[in-house]
């Protein structure tokens, strides 16, 4: 059965209340109250219509809305949550095999640093460090180079940690490594303007002193001593070594002896 027109309803409604046996104060028949109510049916009728009809059209995409904005507000504190636990997890780890190691065990020790470096974030690069510490205390240079030039070369570690790395292998290989090798890694690291930039001009003026080029090595020295952003016992060391060559400077003869005047 259709549904009543609720315009014709307001039109009865309006009709009976205009009636003269209708008005206030007089008793309503059953026809009114009836019209009345089958009124209200219908309005509500029509009102759920309406809902269902919004439901339909609109009520899966905001549950879809919803369900996203849900997911998306978990996925990040659930990985905040994981994050800070695979940090805690990772402390626990470094500091156990720190342990191992202060007790003598650098073989376990080494495993455990192995295990830690293969992961991700600041304990993975501490954990390398340690790890080529190892290698050097077990007279396996090689292999401390090769860990500290993987952790140079990993671009996701922190820059601080590459520089050390990249700066610790130099250091292993300043006695027999490629000079123009050893100073194209040096030169980055004074290029990239960070803190170990002075340690690295230290460096690059002791390759200098390796290659024989004592005049330059000797103003790099002095440069260094003098710069006032320079570490204070870096200064000192600088000024130490430049001193000490200049002396040999003089004392050594001229390799270029000015020709002698002709007439």
């Amino acid at each position: 059965m259709a549904l009543p027109n609720p315009e014709q309803f307001h039109k009865a409604l309006r009709a009976l209340k205009n009636c003269p046996r209708h008005r206030p104060g007089l008793h309503r028949t059953d026809v009114f109250l009836q019209a009345e109510e089958l009124y209200r049916e219908v309005d509500e009728e029509l009102q759920r219509e309406k809902l269902l009809s919004l439901w339909r059209r609109y009520g899966k995409l905001a549950i879809a809305i919803i369900v996203i904005a849900l997911l998306a507000v978990g996925g990040y504190f659930g990985w905040r949550y994981y994050q800070q636990r695979q940090a805690r997890a990772a402390a626990f780890a470094y500091a156990a095999a720190q342990e191992t190691l202060q007790k003598g065990d650098a073989k376990q020790a080494g495993q455990d640093f192995a295990g830690l470096a293969s992961g991700s974030g600041g304990y993975a690069a501490l954990a390398s460090l340690r790890l080529a510490q190892v290698r050097l205390g077990a007279d396996d240079t090689n292999g401390a180079i090769t860990i500290l030039d993987q952790l140079a070369d990993n671009g996701s570690a922190d820059p601080i940690f590459r520089a050390v790395a990249a700066l610790s292998s130099v250091s292993l290989q300043i006695d027999a490594g490629d000079p123009a090798t050893l100073r194209a890694r040096l030169q980055k690291l004074i290029d990239a303007g960070g803190p170990w930039r002075f340690n690295a001009r230290e460096m690059q003026a002791l390759l200098d002193i390796r290659t024989g080029n004592l005049k330059a090595a000797e103003e790099s020295f002095d440069a260094l001593s003098s710069d006032a952003d320079a570490p204070q016992d870096l200064q000192s060391r600088a000024a130490e070594l430049r001193d000490a060559l200049s002396a040999k400077l003089k004392a050594e003869p001229s390799t270029n002896p000015t020709p002698p005047a002709t007439e």
